[in-house]
């Protein structure tokens, strides 16, 4: 662990983090997981084992706490084929075993279904964003994807999540890249710099710059939040998006939230909107990219299209399982 933080900063960090419960946008979902977690009644041994305890819920698929193994290790082999068997940047799909999660070896790597997501998305966004310096991401997960950047370039890096959450992600990227800065509650600033990672809650984003920042992210934490949050933070990634700057957003289509009341700026190109597998992420996810633009936006805006979009329609409920039977009759008979 980055040995200028321990167990006592972490906790320390979350209690100044949770003291202003309204700036913190706390939708009734994570009110109530929140709850179920009794943070301040952790011990170190707990936050050591944070991915094979209620810690972590929510946060990570491959939480062995909620997991059934052997249903598990099926679908991750079935991950594995899908994401990473023809692959040639494997390292970016190892499960690095900090918070000690559920593991399985498969081709000489050690992976679980958090890896394989992370690494998916990773080499998604490096492939839009070429030279990212600059990133936000919006809800952290425990960590993981945050871990990929920062393992591998120099980024400014800053993530805007929940107490609960920064405390685990505090612990995980701590010890995965110990030489990193980190910029947390209790020795926070508002300088950005360069090869730093921030971990704040939500209302610090009002002191990013704007057009200062290469991408903007959003994995699965959008459909937890309310549609005056949503909106909040699509805003905020107008303001901070440089010029072809990228959103990236990962969500379900219709949760707690629906897609057709993003109300996406009109400074945004769309540049791709696809459902995801069913049999990998939850039925009826989405995956939306953007890139901001400067000039005046277009007859046909991005709000136009997703509008068009009915979430309940019987066709979109049919098409995933399809489209993943289809595939299985392939490779059987031209693998």
């Amino acid at each position: 662990m980055n040995s200028e933080i321990d167990f006592n900063r972490i906790i320390n960090n979350y209690k100044i983090s949770a003291e202003d419960p309204d700036k913190l946008r706390l939708s009734k979902f994570w009110q109530h997981q929140n709850k179920l977690k009794n943070v301040l009644q952790i011990n170190e041994k707990d936050l050591i084992n944070f991915r094979s305890n209620i810690l972590s819920q929510t946060l990570d698929p491959g939480n062995k706490y909620s997991i059934d193994e052997e249903k598990e290790c099926k679908q991750v082999s079935y991950f594995f084929d899908f994401f990473v068997k023809s692959k040639n940047n494997l390292h970016v799909f190892t499960e690095s075993g900090i918070g000690n999660p559920y593991i399985t070896k498969i081709k000489g790597i050690e992976v679980n279904r958090s890896s394989i997501i992370n690494g998916f998305f990773y080499n998604l966004i490096k492939q839009k964003c070429k030279n990212c310096q600059v990133i936000v991401e919006i809800g952290g997960g425990y960590g993981g994807l945050a871990g990929l950047f920062n393992k591998n370039h120099m980024v400014d890096y800053y993530i805007y999540d929940l107490p609960e959450a920064l405390l685990m992600q505090t612990y995980f990227l701590s010890n995965l890249v110990p030489n990193k800065y980190f910029n947390l509650v209790d020795n926070y600033h508002k300088k950005q710099t360069s090869d730093c990672i921030h971990l704040l809650t939500p209302d610090f984003i009002r002191d990013l710059n704007n057009s200062s920042v290469d991408a903007f992210i959003n994995m699965f934490g959008m459909q937890e939040m309310d549609i005056e949050t949503v909106n909040f933070y699509l805003s905020e990634a107008d303001r901070v998006l440089k010029d072809q700057g990228i959103l990236v957003l990962a969500n379900r289509m219709k949760k707690s939230t629906k897609i057709s009341d993003y109300k996406i700026p009109n400074t945004f190109d769309l540049v791709e909107f696809s459902l995801l597998d069913v049999h990998i992420f939850p039925k009826l996810t989405f995956l939306i990219i953007l890139r901001k633009k400067l000039h005046q936006p277009k007859n046909i805006t991005v709000t136009n299209i997703l509008s068009q979009f009915k979430e309940e329609s019987s066709l979109s409920l049919l098409f995933a399982p399809i489209r993943y039977y289809f595939k299985i009759i392939i490779n059987k008979f031209f693998s």
